[in-house]
């Protein structure tokens, strides 16, 4: 029924993933074929007894535009995603980069707000990423109904179409991807650790002022004093925040993994190791945006003599 030619065009459909711009050009060039052909093959006057068959053909002819037009529609907004995706990795390595600076600098605003814009840009990242997601997967499922039924109306001779490279699968299901506002709560609690050390080793609280609420602070106060009225020193040799469960629009639950030497007063030292949880909440009346606002848990996960 159909011409071996009209299917030969897609089977030799590639697209090289260096020049998509020759794959989308020559799509919309088949597009405008299969258009015309219908066009002419409606324009024919046809005895009754053949009506029946140039109605099928035509209507095969418009499954097969339509599994074109969303095949391409698949493979754009699959392209799209993968740069993005891209681009988002890129932003998360940025984050790391300046929280990074932040823990080692006295001074660290400067970094804190630049892992901050890359934050943002990651979050406008991860939300077109689950648009486009969406839509890729709703155009190659689409595209595979079409063809189908391309095929059901053609008959064996195009069977094999279904099996083309080029016809557009669903992309995989990916890990969530951690919001923006995640990753700066997790980021601001890694540099709080951080400084906390400095913090402890001058008897200085306000290095760690600005990460802190009202709430916290005091309570950041009260631990500094009983530390050293027992004559304990903490040295810190790990800190990774690692994950941010939102409970709402303001708060987060950072969980961390910290390992400490710890001296104390009669000349013992120890090695501890903790998971821990802390309340992070974002607001308007603190410097940076995210302050700690509580320690909800630190369980010790390790004690080792040394």
């Amino acid at each position: 029924m159909v011409d071996p030619f009209i299917d030969s065009e897609i089977r030799q459909l590639k697209k090289p993933d260096d020049k998509n711009y020759v794959f989308y050009n020559t799509v919309d060039t088949l597009i405008e074929k299969n258009n015309k052909l219908k066009d002419e093959v409606l324009s024919i006057v046809l005895s009754p007894k053949l009506k029946d068959l140039q109605s099928k053909f035509v209507d095969a002819l418009t499954y097969r535009g339509k599994y074109l037009t969303e095949m391409q529609a698949a493979h754009e907004a699959a392209d799209s995603y993968k740069y993005n995706e891209s681009s988002y990795e890129d932003n998360i390595s940025d984050i790391k980069t300046n929280k990074q600076l932040a823990q080692k600098n006295t001074y660290p605003r400067e970094f804190i707000n630049a892992a901050y814009k890359a934050a943002d840009n990651a979050e406008s990242n991860r939300k077109y990423l689950e648009k486009r997601g969406a839509e890729q997967k709703s155009h190659a499922t689409e595209a595979a109904n079409m063809l189908a039924k391309y095929v059901e109306l053609t008959g064996a001779e195009s069977a094999d179409l279904t099996k083309s490279e080029i016809t557009p699968k669903p992309l995989p299901e990916s890990p969530a991807k951690p919001s923006g506002d995640a990753e700066k709560a997790k980021m601001m609690v890694e540099i709080f650790l951080t400084k906390n050390m400095w913090a402890l080793s001058s008897d200085n609280i306000q290095v760690v002022t600005p990460y802190l609420s009202s709430k916290k602070h005091q309570e950041q106060a009260n631990y500094m004093q009983y530390l050293k009225s027992k004559e304990i020193k903490e040295s810190m040799t790990l800190a990774e925040a690692k994950s941010a469960e939102k409970l709402d629009d303001s708060t987060f639950i950072v969980t961390t993994s910290e390992k400490y030497n710890i001296s104390y007063g009669d000349g013992s030292r120890k090695t501890k190791s903790f998971t821990s949880k802390y309340k992070v909440v974002k607001t308007d009346y603190y410097d940076y945006k995210f302050v700690i606002d509580e320690l909800f848990e630190a369980k010790e996960t390790e004690s080792i003599d040394s």
